[in-house]
């Protein structure tokens, strides 16, 4: 029987993880090859087994299917068809043809958490044309509108979340055994304790370019 990881057990392989993450290569989006061949020898190369063709749907939520990187290629130019009808929003009946995804190789992203996994935006397209309703086709024409008006698009995030556990009796608690006070914003004491995940997650983060 395999025994539970002690805590000290479980920081330790945290911290191990973490180091493997900032010894890692940075990927940035943008910086690897846009041949299908080529693109696929480098992340052969790099331990991707999968790759994701992904979209995000009008509310926002990430779509996907994940191909074994062998057929990077086939993927790269559309073989991954999605149902219009099985997605909230899409205006299409089931008995409609189906949509394409057409990745962008620019935004290839091989994610930190799952370095065997190469993730990459679509855009969708139906008999051989942009979709109406693909959320990055809109945004594109959104962002070519604003230019030709003198705008330019800017993004910027803010990553806001909390980080629980679970105490002895499985009800969710703050992480911090510390975090006590009534108002815990700039607290030095939390952020000391938290320091260990938050900076694997900063890691991760960078890796992101």
């Amino acid at each position: 029987m395999v025994s539970p990881l002690t805590q000290s057990q479980a920081e330790a392989q945290s911290k191990a993880q973490a180091q493997a993450q900032s010894e890692a290569p940075v990927v940035i989006p943008g910086s690897l090859p846009s041949d299908p061949a080529a693109l696929q020898i480098h992340l052969q190369q790099r331990g991707v087994r999968y790759a994701l063709a992904s979209f995000v749907d009008l509310h926002g939520i990430g779509k996907a299917k994940a191909v074994p990187l062998d057929h990077l290629p086939d993927m790269l130019a559309g073989s991954e068809l999605f149902t219009g009808a099985a997605l909230d929003g899409v205006p299409q009946d089931v008995s409609d043809d189906e949509v394409a995804a057409i990745p962008d190789p620019a935004s290839t992203t091989v994610l930190p958490w799952r370095p065997d996994v190469a993730w990459m935006a679509s855009d969708l397209h139906l008999h051989g044309q942009p979709f109406e309703a693909c959320s990055r086709s809109i945004l594109g024409r959104v962002r070519q509108q604003a230019a030709a008006m003198g705008f330019r698009f800017q993004l910027g995030i803010e990553t806001e979340f909390f980080v629980l556990r679970r105490g002895a009796d499985e009800t969710l608690e703050p992480a911090s055994r510390r975090d006590n006070l009534d108002k815990p914003c700039y607290d030095l004491i939390g952020l000391l304790d938290n320091l260990d995940w938050l900076d694997e997650l900063v890691q991760a983060m960078n890796s992101l370019g």
